[in-house]
């Protein structure tokens, strides 16, 4: 049980830990929503050759095909009871032979969606591969055929995404800049302190922006006029959509973070991918305030504000097997490192 502050409100959070049989992604098993990069993979895999540990979970949400009354059926004897980074853990073990066999039997009938740790699942799976290609005998048993993995019921109350804010450095900024946005969005300017309402109101029920720079003559120079913000409302889907790759799935379409990528960061500002692969155009932050202070102080000229990425939005994407653009999740807060550990040889 992790329980943690955000928002002035005290959360509760839930998972079990285990281990679980590493199946390809085009087992459709364990079910991703992000493409995975190389460097983060390699820095992963020597530390995984050096421990022969796997130290960090694989964090997924999990959804049973027959839901149960009951998501915790049994709570274990307990272990552990602290306090660390202004979050209380609760560890408990379940050692009971018919317990646990009760657990893997309905797990065996749920769906898994990775929430966070797609490289440390990939890892996970090139190591096996390099363990059984060493071995004179493989049984397929061994340690490192399984990951560590903490699960997490998708319906969990505590479960919490944030939005990921844009902080942004365009490689161009066209004069015709707004005359682009607001022939897709509708323009209205609004107070600094009531941007996060002003999404909040739209959250679920229309794909919603808030500019911070955008000047009020909508003019091409970029800055904060006195405070004021723009709300950017989508009223042509259609047209938005139409600027995205043909290939992607309509559930993937529909993510305010495609919306944002496409319709206005690479169609307006030319933020295309080998802009973003040059990682010099964006920055990233959960808190709105400093997004906006980063404008303020000159930072940068531009910055955007949006919605979380509902639950629902995240599976629908892995159920069509779509990777979501970078930086389309936060699942706040993190799963402890070390916690629990699992031994690959």
């Amino acid at each position: 049980r992790q329980e943690f502050s955000w928002g002035g409100e005290r959360h509760v959070r839930r998972h079990y830990f285990g281990v679980v049989r590493l199946e390809p992604w085009d087992a459709g098993v364990v079910k991703p929503h992000e493409r995975t990069l190389s460097g983060p993979k390699a820095d992963r895999m020597e530390l995984l050759r050096a421990t022969r540990t796997q130290v960090s979970p694989v964090y997924c949400l999990y959804r049973e095909r027959t839901p149960s009354p009951d998501p915790w059926p049994f709570e274990g004897g307990p272990l552990y009871d602290f306090e660390a980074d202004e979050q209380r853990h609760v560890l408990t073990a379940i050692s009971d032979d018919a317990e646990i066999a009760a657990l893997s039997a309905r797990f065996a009938a749920c769906d898994f969606y990775i929430a966070d740790g797609h490289h440390r699942y990939e890892t996970a799976l090139a190591y096996r591969d390099e363990m059984r290609a060493k071995a004179s005998r493989w049984t397929g048993e061994e340690a490192a055929n399984f990951v560590l993995m903490a699960v997490t019921d998708y319906r969990d109350h505590g479960l919490l995404v944030l939005p990921t804010q844009r902080i942004v450095t365009p490689p161009v900024t066209p004069a015709d800049a707004m005359a682009h946005i607001a022939a897709m969005f509708r323009v209205e300017r609004i107070d600094g302190g009531a941007a996060e309402a002003a999404l909040a109101e739209r959250a679920g029920r229309e794909t919603a922006f808030v500019a911070v720079g955008l000047e009020a003559s909508w003019s091409s120079t970029v800055v904060l006029d006195a405070g004021a913000l723009h709300l950017l409302t989508l009223t042509d889907r259609a047209a938005a959509e139409a600027l995205m790759p043909s290939d992607q799935p309509d559930a993937w379409k529909r993510l305010d973070v495609s919306v944002l990528q496409y319709a206005i960061l690479r169609e307006i500002y030319g933020i295309d991918d080998a802009v973003l692969a040059a990682g010099t155009a964006l920055r990233y932050t959960q808190e709105p305030a400093a997004a906006i202070d980063a404008v303020a102080s000159g930072a940068a000229p531009l910055a955007f504000l949006l919605n979380a990425t509902p639950v629902r939005q995240v599976l629908e994407v892995s159920d069509v097997a779509g990777r979501m653009p970078q930086k389309s999740t936060y699942f706040y807060p993190k799963l402890p490192t070390g916690l629990v550990l699992h031994g690959v040889g």
